[in-house]
């Protein structure tokens, strides 16, 4: 049987892997000017932890809860596993309501860099590095820019993060009454899984708070290294046809906004398969 050291941290540990991993592990770029990539490679997950549960309990600080989670899975019967397909006409309809919700989140992230997002185009971005003098290649004026570039793939993250988490407690409430008048041991799983959710609720949201500025710190050294290689590249400052490269593929600005949008489909997946499993056995034990 399978140790907790040898599982995966599945969908959002990998989209967290980028940020909780040194950059200095992963072999990313050099900072010097004309350094040959300007986009540093992403680490692969792999890279993330040895030890996946003891990680997560380092980056929750709160490694009781991560033990009562390891103990609870072996109460009575596991939960069933929130990727299986569903087996029950609620797990169903459970089930129809998450997509609903990853729709609505693929729907946000599928044209980024419309107005409705005020991501910043190339010509904005442009603009906002040239006001703070980022092309002088002062790293305080790089910096600031950072700021005005990042803060809103920030309001963007974090407002798909909030929907996510609403959406999914907004179904769990709305189930909990069917759920608990599915029997006596149904109604213990139920009241097990509150229980849980609640401890497990303050170390969780501390992750989540952490996750915002950590991308955005990876994001200013990334800014960094790319506005070094167009300097380094060009004489005088740079143009805005120069970034054109950072909204395609890998560019900066592409692959920060699409690492946040993995980041949101982590945490889905983070809280819809604790709920898969909850519906799922919370009708399996009608039959018990």
């Amino acid at each position: 049987m399978p140790t907790p050291s040898d599982k995966r941290l599945g969908p959002l540990g990998a989209a967290l892997a980028p940020y909780l991993v040194p950059r200095a592990a992963t072999g990313g770029a050099s900072k010097k000017r004309g350094a040959r990539r300007a986009d540093s490679t992403p680490p692969a997950p792999d890279a993330f932890a040895a030890e996946p549960v003891a990680t997560m309990a380092a980056v929750l600080d709160f490694s009781g809860s991560m033990r009562l989670a390891e103990t609870l899975s072996t109460f009575e019967q596991p939960l069933a596993a929130g990727s299986r397909p569903p087996t029950s006409p609620l797990a169903s309809r459970v089930h129809r309501e998450i997509e609903t919700v990853r729709a609505r989140v693929d729907r946000a992230f599928a044209d980024p860099f419309r107005s409705r997002n005020n991501l910043a185009d190339a010509n904005t971005a442009w603009t906002i590095l040239s006001e703070a003098g980022a092309w002088s290649g002062d790293a305080k004026a790089v910096s600031r820019a950072a700021r005005d570039l990042w803060d809103p793939i920030a309001t963007l993250v974090a407002g798909r993060i909030e929907f996510v988490r609403a959406s999914l407690f907004d179904i769990r409430e709305e189930i909990a009454p069917e759920l608990r008048a599915a029997g006596p041991r149904a109604e213990r799983l139920e009241t097990l899984d509150r229980v849980v959710h609640a401890a497990m609720r303050e170390p969780v949201d501390k992750l989540f708070a952490r996750i915002l500025p950590l991308m955005e710190a990876r994001f200013g050294e990334d800014l960094a290294l790319s506005v070094a290689l167009i300097l380094s590249e060009r004489t005088g400052d740079g143009k805005p046809e120069d970034l054109a490269g950072w909204y395609q593929g890998d560019g900066l600005l592409a692959r920060h906004v699409r690492q946040g949008r993995d980041v949101v489909l982590g945490v889905l997946e983070f809280e819809a398969d604790r709920l898969m499993a909850l519906a799922e056995a919370c009708c399996g034990a009608v039959d018990d």
